[in-house]
């Protein structure tokens, strides 16, 4: 009896990091986003962003961010209209800086990489990502959301 117990566990430990697997990597995922975000062709759109960073306190507000030719152009502050100086568009990023953010992360073989995309345009609505747990202050996550295309 003491025999086929271990035995049933020790085949239950060994199948464990396969049922744990993901069959589609990270990379895939990233490409496939990224490949339906550049077919929609947009050039000028706003996006709703908050981010989780050791950042400054404005960095970390819920922002509505405006980007013309894959350049932030602008930057509102949801939660009372106010519109943010020139200075702070630099903490803020276009959905292809999104994603080479991500791309960068993904390589480096991270402890936590969480990611969703929009399933329209591709872009990712979510992300979790940590790097290393043995490294302090590197961890960021974000949520992205509400993107229109400018003008309409």
């Amino acid at each position: 009896m003491y025999r086929k117990a271990c035995l049933q566990s020790a085949l239950i430990l060994l199948a464990l990091p396969l049922a744990c697997s993901n069959s589609t990597a990270p990379d895939s995922q990233l490409s496939e986003a990224r490949a339906l975000w550049d077919s929609a062709g947009l050039t000028a759109y706003d996006y709703e962003f908050t981010q989780s960073c050791f950042c400054p306190p404005i960095a970390i507000e819920p922002i509505r961010v405006g980007v013309v030719n894959n350049v932030v152009v602008g930057a509102v502050r949801v939660s009372d209209g106010v519109v943010l100086p020139d200075g702070d568009l630099v903490f803020f990023s276009t959905v292809d800086q999104l994603f080479d953010r991500l791309e960068q992360a993904a390589q480096t073989d991270p402890e936590i990489f969480e990611v969703l995309f929009d399933d329209a345009l591709g872009y990712p609505t979510s992300a979790n990502v940590d790097i290393s747990f043995m490294i302090a202050d590197e961890e960021y996550s974000f949520t992205a959301s509400s993107l229109a295309e400018a003008g309409m």
